[in-house]
């Protein structure tokens, strides 16, 4: 088994790349100890499988404060950007069953990508693994493929649990061969949650955005690509912002047990064109959506078994001639009256 590293007090990032070399030939395995590891230069996974980089846990700010104990008080394992400006921390290329787990990855407000997930000459970048970590201070927390050069085979099958984003944008899918991704337990304090600029079959279990920010963005699905196909999100809580905005080539959304406790202003749905929305077994307290659609390319909505605060001819607001809505089992919150 590897050795744990601790921080030089200095630019880290040599003897972690020295210790994921090593990895990639012995049992796959960086430990990574408590403390801040300093990264001036961008760690690189490369045409490699099996790796596993693990940390004690991330750090948590807000418990740092008196009256906490020193265990809680205690800092996790921390990878600081310190490099230069729009720089990626950690690069993933061509590398199945990639695993990252209980770190916090710090762009020190210079970073332009925390992680970077891509295919590279015909290898692909599949089944990698985040577990337990928290994105702060950077452009872009995780980006899967790139915008520059979207083609290529899959990014696909990753899954995402547990993560904390502190980002401007918290996960970027722009592979247009990027498919069945799924989220679970995700807390979004970024600008934009998670990003799809193109791909599709993405599950969201789980997604909770807290504060009072009316400009957050949970969930932006506005993408094609080859995969273009579908959205899940299920146990949603939004208590400000926007949980989804939608619009593009033939999407289909399905959105299950959701909860609005942002109030009555906003809208918590914005729905394009080419976009089919259905919603099921969800609580609004205020608008559910808000829909545009185009000439041939229409805006729909469906809602199934939920409560709303308003009558349904309050709940959605049409923009224009092209956007739709059906409705059946609704009933209107507090007065038992079918909406």
């Amino acid at each position: 088994m590897s050795g744990i590293l601790v921080p030089s007090g200095g630019d880290d990032s040599s003897q972690i790349q020295v210790a994921i070399e090593v990895a990639v030939s012995g049992d796959g395995l960086v430990r990574l100890g408590r403390g801040v590891f300093q990264i001036a230069r961008t760690i690189s996974i490369r045409k490699a499988v099996g790796v596993r980089i693990e940390g004690v846990g991330g750090c948590n700010p807000q418990n740092c404060g008196p009256g906490w104990s020193d265990i809680k008080r205690a800092v996790g394992t921390s990878l600081k950007w310190v490099g230069h400006h729009g720089g990626t921390l950690l690069e993933i290329l061509a590398s199945p069953d990639i695993s990252l787990s209980r770190i916090e990855l710090d762009g020190g407000g210079t970073a332009g990508v925390l992680v970077q997930i891509e295919t590279l000459y015909g290898w692909p970048s599949t089944a990698v693994d985040v577990k337990n970590m928290a994105f702060r201070n950077a452009a872009i927390g995780i980006q899967l493929g790139s915008l520059q050069h979207p083609h290529g085979v899959n990014n696909d099958e990753c899954t995402f649990e547990s993560i904390e984003l502190y980002t401007e944008v918290g996960v970027r899918i722009c592979n247009d061969q990027s498919l069945c991704h799924r989220f679970s337990h995700v807390d979004n304090y970024s600008r934009i949650g998670i990003d799809i600029r193109q791909g599709g079959c993405v599950v969201i279990d789980r997604l909770i955005q807290s504060g009072s920010d009316k400009n957050r963005v949970g969930v932006a699905f506005s993408g094609g690509g080859v995969n273009a196909a579908t959205l899940s999100i299920t146990n949603a809580r939004l208590e400000a912002g926007c949980l989804l905005t939608c619009g593009g080539a033939n999407q289909i959304v399905n959105v299950s047990s959701y909860c609005d406790a942002a109030g009555p202003n906003g809208v918590p749905w914005k729905i394009g064109p080419s976009a089919l929305v259905s919603v099921r077994a969800s609580s609004f307290q205020g608008p559910i959506a808000e829909l545009a659609g185009a000439p041939g390319a229409k805006a729909v909505l469906i809602v199934h078994d939920s409560a709303l605060a308003k009558p349904i001819r309050e709940s959605i607001i049409y923009k224009n001639a092209h956007a739709y809505a059906a409705v059946e089992g609704v009933f209107v919150q507090w007065t038992n009256a079918p909406a």
